[in-house]
């Protein structure tokens, strides 16, 4: 089955989804490796608890720290706040200082999240067909955030699941080159093209979720700091840095 064309990561899930015939999909990125029989304990979880929208298993990077993307809750204005000025950092244990990080939830143990990652994303047809699947107007970065978030705002449980025979091992950024989990080198172009990606998307998810919600001061306040945010990871791009 081929596009013919890059349409990007929500566009190309919805490419594949009229294909599925089972009562529940798997989505799984190409830059992991699975250990164990945890899809199929995966699967077993999530035909047992109705409830469930959608699950996800540990995902690790190859040096054993959890792939934070995969555990991690919605980012509100204030969890993005915390969480870029080093609040959580400080405080991974606060509930109010790292909602987005959800540091404060032990990751040994069966729980609900807020927000999962697309790198190994198991829910339930029913769910995703209720959310009408991912959302193009994310072309890369931020799609399985929106997609999370809407799978909550329609009363679905998204559950983590650290199952002990078995987890994924995630080379995290071998497509854009910019962590050093990755395990490919890419062009410093398509680098840069990806951080402008994920800036984008950062506020695309704001405009679409909050932006109407906040005072209209802090509107352009949080728009400016996506924008020096992204300012700032295109210099360390630019100047031989990586993000980890």
């Amino acid at each position: 089955m081929q596009t013919g064309a890059n349409l990007g990561f929500a566009k190309g899930n919805n490419f594949g989804v009229p294909f599925v015939k089972s009562n529940f999909v798997l989505f799984l990125n190409p830059d992991t490796v699975v250990k164990g029989d945890v899809i199929q304990k995966s699967l077993e979880m999530l035909k047992a608890d109705l409830s469930m929208g959608a699950m996800t298993c540990r995902v690790e990077f190859p040096n054993g720290q959890i792939d934070y993307s995969t555990h991690r809750g919605i980012p509100t204005p204030w969890n993005s706040l915390a969480y870029f000025s080093g609040l959580s950092k400080l405080f991974p244990k606060s509930k109010l200082f790292s909602g987005y990080t959800a540091s404060y939830l032990d990751i040994k143990k069966t729980h609900e999240v807020d927000c999962v990652s697309g790198v190994f994303l198991m829910l339930r047809k029913e769910a995703g067909e209720q959310v009408h699947w991912w959302d193009e107007d994310y072309f890369w970065n931020g799609e399985d955030i929106e997609f999370c978030y809407r799978l909550t705002q329609k009363g679905w449980k998204i559950v983590y699941f650290p199952y002990s025979g078995g987890k994924i091992i995630h080379y995290k950024g071998s497509s854009s080159g910019l962590l050093s989990t990755a395990k490919v080198d890419v062009p410093k172009e398509r680098r840069i093209r990806t951080a402008k990606f994920a800036a984008e998307a950062m506020r695309i998810f704001y405009k679409k979720n909050f932006y109407k919600k906040t005072a209209p001061l802090l509107r352009d306040m949080v728009l400016l700091g996506i924008t020096i945010l992204e300012k700032y990871r295109i210099f360390k791009i630019s100047t031989g840095m990586k993000y980890k």
